[in-house]
C-alpha cells in the first residue's frame, strides 16, 4: 500500500474536477442539467458493512438529482461490497469494482451498497442537484426566515 498525504486545495482540484465530469455525464447521459452539488462523502465499509437497498432523494429542495460514487479501493483488498443498481426491468445489476471507477446513476434509481464479507471498502459518493429557478428565489415563502 502506498499512502499520499494531500493538501487541502489539490484535494478542491481533484473534486472540482470531478464535478465536472459529473455535470457531462449528467447532461449527456442522464439529459440533466446539474448546478451544484452536496459534500463528497468519503465512505468505509468493514467487513459485513452494507447500505440496504435506498434511493437518494430527499424530501427538501433542492432535490438530489445524480449519484455518483467512486471506487478508492483495489478491490483485491475486500471481498463483496460494490454497489448494485436496480431498475424496472432488472433484478439488480452489480457495478464495476475497479478501482477508480466512476459510477453515476438518477438519484431517483433504487441502489445498495453490497456486503463486505472480508476487508474494507472505501468510496467517495456525490449528489448533484439540478435546481429550478423557482427552487432558489429567494421570495418564495420556503426561503424566507421564520420569526
Amino acid at each position: 500500500m502506498k499512502v499520499i498525504k494531500l493538501k487541502e486545495s489539490d484535494l478542491r482540484k481533484y473534486i472540482s474536477r470531478i464535478h465536472k465530469v459529473i455535470v457531462d455525464i449528467a447532461r449527456t447521459v442522464h439529459q440533466t442539467e446539474i448546478t451544484a452539488f452536496e459534500h463528497a462523502q468519503f465512505t468505509r465499509y468493514k467487513s459485513f458493512g452494507f447500505y440496504k437497498p435506498h434511493n437518494d432523494v430527499q424530501i427538501v429542495a433542492p432535490m438530489r438529482t445524480i449519484s455518483a460514487t467512486i471506487e478508492l479501493s483495489n478491490p483485491q483488498d475486500y471481498i463483496g461490497g460494490g454497489i448494485t443498481i436496480y431498475s424496472t426491468t432488472t433484478k439488480g445489476v452489480k457495478q464495476p469494482k475497479e478501482q477508480g471507477t466512476l459510477i453515476t446513476f438518477p438519484s431517483l434509481a433504487l441502489h445498495e451498497a453490497n456486503t463486505v464479507y472480508w476487508g474494507t471498502r472505501y468510496s467517495l459518493v456525490i449528489w448533484g442537484f439540478a435546481r429550478h429557478p423557482n427552487e432558489t428565489d429567494p421570495a418564495l415563502d420556503k426561503w424566507k426566515r421564520k420569526k
